[in-house]
């Protein structure tokens, strides 16, 4: 699978915006705004704040009649929507299981701990392990 390359501090910036949005800026009020659309005479806003999770995104037009000041636009690696986002984990965690699974099929035994021993050799851990005997 691709990595995408670090912009660790756009990805906490952009992870609330609306999945087509090109940049962010702040409105002359102080509100954060969501941009779309940016052209030398016109673009697309909406607030941050009257987005609501699972309703679609109402954009409003704006003419230029200065331009935007303190626009951060989006890394063109981090356009990534919320299905793209959780098909990618969805990948991740089955190569991971499937990782797991060639390292059991080598296990020269059913047991447990065999099992176990080989997936902890093999680099496998638990975070947080709850344990019931």
């Amino acid at each position: 699978m691709t990595q995408l390359s670090d912009n660790s501090a756009f990805t906490d910036d952009f992870s609330d915006a609306p999945y087509d949005s090109d940049a962010y800026a702040m409105s002359p009020l102080g509100h954060l705004i969501w941009v779309k659309d940016i052209t030398d005479t016109s673009y697309k806003y909406v607030y941050a704040d009257e987005i609501k999770e699972g309703d679609p995104v109402k954009w409003f037009s704006c003419g230029l009649s200065r331009p935007l000041e303190g626009v951060v636009y989006r890394p063109v690696d981090m356009v990534e929507s919320p299905e793209e986002k959780e098909a990618f984990e969805r990948i991740s965690r089955d190569q991971q299981i499937d990782a797991m699974a060639a390292v059991i099929r080598t296990c020269p035994t059913n047991s447990s701990t065999g099992i176990a021993t080989l997936l902890h050799e093999a680099g496998c851990s638990m975070k947080n392990p709850i344990v019931r005997k």
